[in-house]
């Protein structure tokens, strides 16, 4: 075990022939891959080198985006306060607190994304303002139409033959970095099907932060 910042987390040290010193994070615990020279005084100075990112990306996984929590709830990437409230039919806002029919968040998610449907194609709509002429640029002259669903297993879907994607409702939740990175991601599905050196070629050309904005949907 060692502690960064706030976090008790397990250390796992892999000891390989190789030059340097490299460090993954893997739910709780950290996973330095080092050579077999390096000593556990060096690791453990090596980790807290690394404190401010490892506690960066700690706290990200204590936010549940997706989901109602602590009586709040993520609307392109703030939090919001919302109640339950049975009397009413559809999401509405009140004094600054979202108020969500029905008594529990199966029920409350599906009316928010309903309510909350406008705002994603809003950030679509601002998006694709960039992107389509890139398409054009790359010789796809068709403008693809954009529809929206709950996706248990993806959080976008090209069907590029049909000249249509699909994106998951469930962006709602996310700042609007990572809407314009998952829609990128799908439009270039329209120039390069398959994920081949030329779509990531593509993809990171035009959107070099991709990663770091899509890291926030692990």
């Amino acid at each position: 075990m060692i502690k960064v910042g706030a976090y008790d987390l397990e250390l796992k040290i892999i000891r390989k022939k190789i030059k340097n010193l490299y460090l993954r994070l893997e739910n709780h615990t950290l996973i330095v891959t080092c050579p077999y020279f390096i000593t556990d005084q060096a690791i453990r100075a090596f980790i807290m080198a690394k404190e401010k990112w490892i506690v960066f990306e700690m706290a990200k996984k204590s936010i549940s985006y997706t989901h109602i929590q602590d009586a709040k709830i993520w609307l392109l990437g703030k939090a919001y306060e919302v109640s339950y409230d049975i009397d009413i039919k559809e999401a509405k806002w009140h004094n600054e607190v979202l108020n969500l029919p029905g008594n529990d968040e199966e029920s409350a998610l599906k009316s928010f994304y309903l309510f909350a449907l406008p705002d994603l194609k809003e950030e679509v709509e601002k998006a694709l303002v960039d992107f389509l002429p890139l398409l054009k640029e790359y010789g796809y002259n068709d403008i693809p139409k954009v529809k929206y669903r709950y996706l248990k297993r993806a959080w976008g879907i090209c069907h590029f033959r049909k000249n249509y994607l699909v994106l998951n409702l469930k962006l709602l939740h996310f700042p609007p970095k990572v809407i314009r990175a998952v829609l990128w991601h799908e439009c270039v599905h329209f120039l390069c099907p398959s994920h081949n050196k030329a779509f990531y070629n593509l993809l990171y050309w035009h959107m070099p932060d991709y990663d770091e904005a899509i890291n926030m949907l692990k």
